[in-house]
């Protein structure tokens, strides 16, 4: 399993239409120390446990499709 580390997470307000006025967690972190990707969260659901299984489920993910080869 690769390393996650989380860089930055910060607390923005919400530009969706449903959620204006509300906000948003915006979690910045990198795989393996190299690639930076970005999550983000409603900020009410936004807890450290949430956002380490939403890192772990998006890592997860990306790594069931690398290495894929394939023609169109």
């Amino acid at each position: 399993m690769p390393e996650i580390k989380i860089v930055r997470v910060a607390r923005v307000p919400s530009t969706m239409q449903n959620r204006l006025g509300k906000f948003e967690r915006v979690v910045v972190y990198t795989v393996d120390g190299a690639t930076v990707y970005t999550i983000m969260l409603p900020d009410e659901e936004a807890t450290d446990q949430k956002i380490e299984e939403t890192l772990r489920k998006e890592v997860q993910e990306r790594l069931r499709l690398v290495g894929r080869t394939f023609k169109v």
